[in-house]
Parts: C-alpha cells; structure tokens; sequence
C-alpha cells in the first residue's frame, strides 16, 4: 500500500499531465480553427432577398474587374482586396465559426461565419458568400 506522500505525488502528477493534455487539446482545437479560415477566399455568389446573383453577374452590376478576395493570414492578418485596392487588417476567432475582422479604423469591426466551408458576410440585407481557393503563402 502507498503511503500518504507518495499518493499525494501520484495525484499531482497525474493532474498536471491533465492539465497538459488540456491546453494541448485546446490548442490543437486553436490550429484547427486556424487551418479552416486562413487561406484565399474569393467570391461565389451573392444573396439578395432570398435571390441568389452569380459571381459573374455580381461583377457587371457592381462594375468590377476582379472578383473580390478576403485572404486570412495564419499571423491573425487578412487583406481584403475589392475595387483593386487592398486594405490590411487583423482577425479574431470569435468561436463557432463566427470571426471578426477588426477595422483598422476603429469605426466598425465586420464579422463573417464559416459554414458549409463557405464564408459568408451579410450586411443590409445583403450576403456575400465566398468560397475558399487555396492556402495563403
């Protein structure tokens, strides 16, 4: 039989290799997350009042060149590239599937949701649906 010192170790050690696990586990879930935002997001289609619009009739309405991009960058940065300008900010996992991309302005935050390997932004009635292309570089 062990003597009480000896169980009191066996606990501790035993607790601190769950704790171990535990922050590994949430950190693996953290790298998971990452891996299914980051990367080059370009635009499919998008909703408008239950009506869905191509990508390529999205692009004679609106009058653009290129399809719209948001690419999310493992260091927590995304570049949203739309009317040939890139504009940089930062990213945050919110959980869920639900991220936000911080306003390098501070005059408001925009947040998207990861569904069905889709991400979508809506607005005003309005949802940009954009799918994933590749992995950022």
């Amino acid at each position: 039989m062990l003597n009480k010192k000896i169980k009191s170790k066996v606990v501790l050690l035993l607790l601190t290799a769950f704790i171990c696990i535990t922050i590994t586990a949430c950190n693996n879930s953290d790298d998971a997350s990452k891996a299914l935002i980051t990367g080059i997001w370009e635009l499919s289609s998008a909703k408008v009042a239950d009506q869905e619009i191509t990508r390529d009739d999205f692009l004679k309405q609106m009058n653009l060149d290129s399809f719209p991009q948001i690419i999310f960058y493992e260091d927590n940065t995304v570049s949203i590239e739309i009317f040939g300008e890139a504009k940089k900010s930062k990213w945050s996992d919110d959980g869920d599937g639900v991220y936000t991309i911080k306003d390098s302005d501070n005059s408001s935050d925009l947040q998207v949701n990861l569904e069905n390997n889709q991400l979508l932004f809506s607005q005003s009635g309005i949802t940009l649906v954009f799918e994933k292309q590749k992995s950022a570089d």
